[in-house]
């Protein structure tokens, strides 16, 4: 939670007023009482996908400066229609979809986020997740496989060199990228292990997490809930989550970051924390714990997380789900506010609002849908 340290800032000054707002929508809508199955607590289906499919033809100028995430809006809308149950595009929106992705891809392996752009490791997982969201057998055949492998190992820093993977060709190094080639590879059917070895990931992922429990984006940095997130995901990705990380101090800081108020989660430390609700997906269930472990019990309040994405973070009549209220809705958020209610509704066995709400299951390391993820991984596996 918001240490309140009697400072006020322009954040904590933020996070009041984000707290008045939430307690004015809940008082106001659950006056008499709240009822978990109450029947206007609608997930609007149609509104979103509305609002999704927008995204999928030519966009305002003001996306100009997203010109080199292009593959990330393609994967945050396709993904979110997958979750919704709704019809990905048909052609010829689809081909021209398919082409675009293909024409993101570099010749020496890996994806930039637009045509003709350097690769990088964040738009290779955008496109990739999103030919595999895609599905078909056209989509799947884009990806150079054995180009993107190497392409990967070209960006492992060995570890005399401080371990770890470098972003793009002379980037920046941090756990994110880690996370983008591992998770690349589990969707691909490459060698994670390969990967791991030539960058001392998992050495690299424990210097990274912080004192207080959580993973920082390099080592020495402050814990945030989207590296946390990245490195738990790699070091579970290659089976070693224990190994990488302290998990007792890890899962005290992650549950220590649920709002009362919100049950929202922070993204970094003393931060209102929706930026990205990659940390609202929870630790891959059940992790594998040492000889003798039990299960994890449930480590979050999933009604109440549930209740903060359907009914503060839906952005009406419009369609589409924002980071809080008083922000407008976008595609990112769309993508993560579903992700983190899929995880939620699975993770828990509860769903907000009956079942008119529930969504598709994630795969929660590679956040695509279960069954996408299936269909890729025996696809490649039939190529091998």
């Amino acid at each position: 939670m918001v240490l309140d340290d009697g400072l006020p800032t322009a954040t904590s000054h933020d996070q009041a007023e984000l707290e008045r707002r939430v307690l004015h929508i809940y008082t106001t809508a659950y006056a008499d009482g709240f009822d978990p199955q109450d029947p206007d607590l609608v997930l609007n289906r149609k509104a979103h996908a509305q609002y999704l499919a927008g995204g999928l033809g030519e966009l305002p100028s003001g996306f100009i400066s997203l010109d080199a995430s292009r593959a990330w809006i393609v994967y945050w809308i396709v993904h979110s229609l997958e979750l919704l149950g709704q019809p990905l595009p048909a052609e010829p929106d689809r081909t021209s979809i398919i082409q675009f992705l293909a024409s993101c891809q570099h010749p020496e392996g890996g994806f930039g986020g637009g045509p003709y752009q350097l690769a990088h490791l964040a738009p290779t997982y955008a496109a990739v997740a999103a030919l595999v969201t895609l599905g078909s057998e056209d989509a799947l055949s884009v990806v150079d496989r054995p180009k993107l492998h190497a392409y990967l190992l070209r960006m492992c820093v060995p570890p005399e060199r401080g371990g770890g993977m470098t972003m793009n060709e002379g980037g920046e190094v941090d756990v994110r990228g880690c996370y983008c080639a591992l998770a690349a590879c589990e969707m691909l059917g490459l060698d994670k292990q390969a990967i791991a070895d030539a960058c001392g990931m998992v050495d690299f992922i424990r210097r990274c997490q912080s004192h207080e429990g959580g993973v920082g984006g390099e080592p020495w940095n402050e814990a945030h809930g989207g590296y946390s997130f990245c490195g738990l995901a790699a070091a579970a990705l290659l089976g070693k989550a224990h190994e990488a990380l302290d998990l007792d101090r890890f899962l005290r800081w992650a549950v220590r970051c649920q709002e009362l108020e919100s049950c929202q989660q922070h993204g970094e430390a003393l931060r209102c924390g929706a930026a990205t609700l990659l940390a609202t997906v929870p630790p891959p269930e059940p992790l594998p714990l040492p000889e003798g472990g039990e299960r994890l019990p449930q480590l979050y309040d999933a009604r109440a997380l549930q209740l903060w994405l359907l009914k503060c973070c839906q952005a009406p009549p419009r369609g589409g789900l924002r980071d809080k209220p008083g922000k407008a809705a976008d595609y990112y958020h769309t993508c993560y506010c579903l992700s983190g209610l899929s995880s939620s509704q699975h993770y828990s066995g509860i769903v907000l609002g009956g079942q008119q709400n529930l969504l598709a299951p994630i795969d929660p390391l590679c956040n695509v849908t279960a069954s996408k993820l299936a269909a890729a991984r025996q696809h490649f596996a039939a190529q091998q």
